[in-house]
């Protein structure tokens, strides 16, 4: 227990993470379809990163639950931007290897990864190391986005 809550309020915690992505990922697509797939992937891997390091030094319930919020709000932007921009660069034809390679292969073993890690860091160094880590670790992705991301203008009908 890191902020003295229960098994119940975490269940709650991971209901109120997964109702907001559920709720702002068709408009987060929508949005990055008007300003920019790279920059909702910046502003998502921003906002999930500051709720990350808000997480880390968090005392209270109802604030972990606000920056839960803020890191699904987050995902919410860079999902759908990240995979709208994959899909925009990549030949029809290559398509689902494609995005079979993104998620079979890259987000899946992140996802191990960073969960090995994460478990790592929260036994060895505590909680609070552990989502500073993360928020590094956004700000990492936030780099590489804005040094190598390139977008493609669409071409007018």
């Amino acid at each position: 227990r890191v902020v003295g809550v229960s098994d119940t309020k975490v269940g709650i915690i991971f209901t109120i993470s997964g109702l907001v992505t559920m709720a702002l990922s068709v408009p987060m697509a929508m949005f990055a379809d008007r300003k920019g797939k790279k920059l909702l992937m910046i502003m998502g891997l921003l906002m999930s990163s500051a709720a990350m390091a808000g997480m880390a030094f968090t005392q209270s319930y109802l604030w972990l639950i606000g920056f839960v919020a803020v890191f699904a709000v987050g995902m919410a932007m860079f999902e759908p931007a990240s995979l709208g921009l994959i899909s925009s660069n990549v030949p029809a034809r290559r398509l689902s290897t494609v995005m079979g390679i993104y998620g079979g292969v890259f987000e899946n073993s992140g996802l191990i990864a960073g969960s090995a890690l994460a478990g790592f860091a929260w036994s060895n160094w505590g909680p609070q190391s552990t989502f500073l880590i993360g928020t590094v670790a956004g700000g990492l992705g936030m780099l590489i986005c804005l040094l190598f991301v390139k977008e493609l203008k669409a071409r007018s009908a």
